[in-house]
Parts: C-alpha cells; structure tokens; sequence
C-alpha cells in the first residue's frame, strides 16, 4: 500500500462530496468518490457498469448518488479496503480492527487484484505489526490462520504459512493452540531455530547473512634473501712528523 499522491483523507466519509455510496450487510453507509475508488478496485466500478450482480444491488439516492449495496457477511470487510483507498498510513487503517475482518479484507483485496493492500492487510497480522496493541491469543490467531487455509487461493495459503511461522513461538506456549498444531509446521519452526554451524559475526548475524571467509591452499612464495652489506675500506693512518715550524704534520702511508 503506498502512500497517496494527494491529501485526500478529508474526503474519506465526506456526505458534501461524496458521489458513491456502498453498503455492506448492515454496516454503515461508506460515503465515497467515483475517481478514487473506480480506479483501484475494478470489481466495484464492474459492478456499477453492469448495474450490479447476484449479490449486489445498485440504486440512486435523492441527491442522485450512485448506491451499490452489497449484501453477504464477506463484505463486512469491505470497509478497511476502501478506507486503505484514502488514508496511506497503514496503521490508521488496520488499528483496532479484529483479526478476522482483516483476512476478509486480505481475500477481497486478492479477489480484486490489490495486491498491495493484501501485502499491507498481511502485516497488520504479524507479531510486530500496526496491530500489535490489541492482545491476540494463540487460540484467535490459530482460528484466523485455519480460516486463511479455507481458501484455495495460493497466494492466501502462502500467507497462512508465513503467519503460522511468525506467531508459532506464542501458538506454542498456549496449550489449546499447540494442541492444534501440525507436526510438521512444528518441525519446520524448530528447524528454523537450530544453530548455524558456521561461526558468525554478532553484527552480521543481526543483519542475517554469514560472511564466510576462505583460505588460499597455495603457499606464500619465500622471502627474497637479503643482500650483503658491502665492507667499507679502512682508512689508512697517518703518521705525524714535526715541522720546521714547530707543528705536526700528517704523513700518508702510516699503518
């Protein structure tokens, strides 16, 4: 979910500008734009065109706005997707809401090819995700994962998996939830946690990769053998004789 090329948050719920309106089995009325929602979901703007389907009902108020009514439980949803159209903070969007609202989000996102608000709706769940204040047990989180693994949808089952792995450490510390846990998701956690046999640097290991170092099996070539210091030649002595002047003088040839 990126952020919005223009401040259009005033216009979320905005009765003065509103020219859309979608209901959603008794939730309330989602006052909304035609040139903001048309060209991020291609369902609701299919749906207006072919004046609605088997599930949705199409209609005009007084002020002439287009109302599209969606009747079913899957839609309840329907509303952290269209509220994600206008706001490009993803913790506005998903704080506070339940677990489950968010996966129906995440499957009418895929259904409608938003694939980046599926991306965002996915880490809303996480441990450390924009939810995280909100307390979630293992017993929710495991019920929510098995709802995502009703789907056939790769793409959510993939999703599923990875939840699985990030909430395992808590799913098993709860009795009921660790009960209900497949063997083998178990076994991948735990393998996940063994050890690396390499030795690694503490600051590396924080940012998840092994620098690995090898040694050259080829051996260093030998030192070159120092050269010899050249001898000086000795500086012969000098004999003194006297002078007729009374000095001495410095005779060559003295040994």
């Amino acid at each position: 979910m990126t952020a919005n090329t223009a401040n259009i948050r005033d216009l979320w719920q905005n009765k003065t500008y509103s020219d859309l309106i979608i209901r959603a089995y008794g939730e309330e009325d989602l006052h909304c734009n035609q040139c903001i929602v048309y060209p991020r979901s291609k369902r609701i703007k299919d749906d207006v065109s072919k004046n609605g389907h088997a599930g949705a009902e199409i209609d005009q108020d007084e002020a002439g706005r287009i109302v599209i009514d969606y009747d079913g439980e899957e839609h309840t949803s329907m509303i952290i997707m269209v509220h994600a159209m206008y706001e490009g903070d993803e913790s506005e969007v998903f704080r506070g809401q339940e677990p489950e609202r968010i996966v129906g989000a995440i499957k009418l996102a895929v259904q409608d090819q938003q694939f980046e608000f599926a991306k965002a709706a996915f880490r809303a769940l996480l441990p450390s995700g924009p939810n995280a204040d909100i307390h979630v047990n293992g017993d929710d989180m495991l019920t929510v994962i098995q709802t995502m693994r009703e789907t056939t949808d790769k793409y959510i089952l993939a999703m599923a998996d990875k939840l699985e792995m990030a909430w395992m450490p808590m799913l098993l510390s709860n009795s009921w939830s660790r009960g209900h846990l497949k063997r083998d998701a178990i076994q991948k956690f735990l393998a996940s946690m063994k050890p690396r046999e390499e030795e690694e640097d503490t600051s590396e290991a924080t940012a998840g990769f092994v620098m690995q170092t090898t040694r050259d099996p080829t051996p260093p070539p030998p030192s070159p053998a120092p050269k010899p210091t050249p001898k000086k030649k000795a500086t012969p002595k000098r004999k003194r004789q006297a002078t007729s002047d009374g000095f001495d003088a410095d005779v060559p040839g003295f040994d």
